[in-house]
């Protein structure tokens, strides 16, 4: 599987003095990636025509509300203005596809919704952090103490302005570690293994998922996916969309949406790539996966059987599909006008309870010799 496909984000805030902007540029030169961060004012002063000098003065401030007013959706506030030029900034970045490491600019909250995001926060101890920043800026311990104060404020109250979590918080954080502990280095070489744990999970998912697409003749929708990787604890239900979302996003499956129900099959390539590194699941995993098939196949087969939709048609009723499949064939394949949405959804519902009784009705009385069954 191409090394392209494992987009990654690593958002890495921290505590000033903790080393956590260190760490971030180590992690980008370990993954050969590009950094974004205060740098990142040269590209939008560029872009706006703008001294950078002047956007660094507002660089990852907090919002002064008192002073702060909103016109017709502008706001007089460049503190604001600035954030949410480096915001559109990164999102067009992960629009892009691109694999980046991003420093603070409440990176967690802001590339939420983006696959391959790892958020990572650096704390440390006071003593250590003031420490660092007496030998890094020649000042006193009072000095320090106060700019380490002043620095936390200011970039928790920024981080607060603009995000739901809190800064700092562990819970919105997948992982939150104390650089004191094993100084900037040991951090580094653990992230490092940690960020590549987390790629080498993802690539193993996508590979499962091709597996159990590969070992049925039908599709299998989201819900029977999730059953298997959740049921067995392998991944939470996030991480596998975001697995599915890739192989989708690389043409490895295809997904068809009815209603709320998404199936997916593997298409050729998907094929083509399970051969190639399908190997790399363990036997162990593989036999999970064997067994899990053996003993619901039956249920999931029927499951995807049954399908029912409705779409509005151009006449402005609506039109109910209703399919019986067995495995890839379609067994009985029916549509039928319904004037309004409340009747087409009932329809809906009903079908997967009474599909059997009408396609046997069906089969009789097209099989009777007048088209009714004889009495």
């Amino acid at each position: 599987m191409e090394e392209r496909k494992n987009r990654v984000i690593i958002s890495v805030s921290r505590q000033f003095g903790s080393g956590g902007h260190k760490i971030a540029e180590a992690l980008a030169e370990h993954f050969e990636l590009p950094i974004y961060d205060h740098r990142m004012l040269d590209s939008i002063a560029k872009e706006k025509g703008v001294d950078p000098r002047v956007l660094e003065k507002y660089d990852e401030k907090p919002l002064n509300r008192f002073l702060a007013r909103n016109v017709s959706g502008f706001s007089s506030s460049l503190e604001n203005n600035l954030a949410q030029m480096q915001f559109s900034y990164l999102k067009d970045k992960a629009d892009s596809g691109e694999s980046f490491v991003v420093v603070g600019r409440c990176a967690e909250t802001v590339l939420k919704e983006y696959d391959g995001l790892i958020t990572i926060f650096v704390l440390g101890d006071e003593e250590t952090r003031v420490k660092r920043i007496e030998q890094l800026h020649g000042l006193s311990e009072d000095e320090a103490k106060r700019l380490v104060k002043t620095k936390d404020w200011r970039r928790k109250s920024y981080h607060n302005c603009y995000s739901r979590g809190r800064w700092g918080d562990s819970r919105n954080y997948d992982l939150s570690i104390n650089s004191s502990r094993l100084g900037i280095e040991g951090t580094t070489k653990m992230l490092e293994e940690y960020v590549q744990a987390r790629m080498d999970a993802m690539t193993l998912y996508k590979l499962m998922n091709l597996y159990m697409l590969h070992q049925v003749n039908f599709p299998l929708t989201n819900a029977q996916l999730s059953n298997f990787f959740l049921d067995r604890e392998y991944t939470t239900y996030f991480t596998l969309q975001q697995a599915l979302n890739e192989l989708l996003d690389a043409g490895l499956v295809k997904k068809e949406t009815m209603r709320n129900s998404s199936r997916y099959e593997i298409t050729k390539e998907g094929e083509e790539t399970l051969e190639f590194f399908g190997k790399n699941i363990s036997p162990a995993i593989v036999s999970d996966m064997d067994e899990y098939l053996k003993q619901n196949r039956f249920r999931m087969r029927n499951e995807v059987g049954l399908i029912s939709d409705f779409y509005k048609s151009t006449n402005q009723d609506y039109i109910v599909h209703c399919e019986v499949r067995e495995g890839k064939a379609v067994l009985v394949n029916l549509d039928i006008s319904v004037p309004d949405k409340e009747q087409a959804e009932i329809m809906c519902n009903h079908w997967k309870d009474r599909s059997q009784e009408i396609y046997a009705y069906v089969m009789k009385s097209l099989m009777s010799e007048h088209g009714v069954e004889k009495k």
